[in-house]
């Protein structure tokens, strides 16, 4: 996009979110991430957690 072209936005789309919910409040990471604990050593278990924790 050229610097002087103007965006035509549709009505109605939000594009300033500085006073509502952000993406990640909306998935509640904070909740998911503190839930991936590793119980051993081994090195593929935080992406056994995380694949699971996605599927």
């Amino acid at each position: 996009m050229k610097e002087n072209e103007k965006v035509i936005m549709e009505k109605g789309i939000h594009t300033d979110f500085k006073e509502n919910m952000t993406y990640g409040e909306y998935l509640q990471l904070d909740s998911l991430l503190s839930s991936q604990k590793r119980l051993s050593d081994h090195h593929d278990e935080m992406l056994f957690i995380v694949i699971h924790q996605a599927s």
